[in-house]
């Protein structure tokens, strides 16, 4: 996990490039939050993270391609130490709970204003 020398490293996983784009940008302005990487699908994955090693994961739900909670449970599985944090517009109780059983750490809504968003991403990083 990150420390106070090293940011948080972050892969986004989403199937909108503006979307993606948009939170690299911010993250870059944040001193303890970087992203290292941006999907537009969960098909990579687990290359992707062997690859880049990132603290967290922020993927969507809804995209094209391999199911995300299937890549959330093989991701758990795998024993990366990385956690999954979903970041989803549905933020209904039946999602939660099955990111949840998939192996999320969190749900946060698109609807969230950003600051809420980094602050999931921190709290992802915290004591487990």
């Amino acid at each position: 996990m990150a420390t106070m020398s090293k940011p948080i490293r972050v892969l986004c996983v989403d199937d909108s490039l503006d979307v993606t784009s948009m939170l690299a940008r911010l993250m870059s302005f944040e001193p303890d939050v970087m992203c290292v990487g941006e999907l537009s699908s969960a098909d990579r994955l687990m290359a992707e993270v062997g690859a880049l090693r990132p603290d967290v994961v922020l993927i969507d739900l809804t995209m094209p391609g391999r199911d995300p909670l299937g890549a959330i449970r093989e991701l758990k599985l795998s024993g990366s130490g990385c956690r999954v944090l979903v970041f989803s517009g549905h933020d209904d109780e039946t999602t939660k709970a099955s990111a949840m059983a998939a192996g999320a750490c969190g749900v946060v809504s698109k609807d969230q204003p950003y600051e809420n968003i980094i602050g999931a991403i921190r709290a992802a990083c915290g004591p487990v």
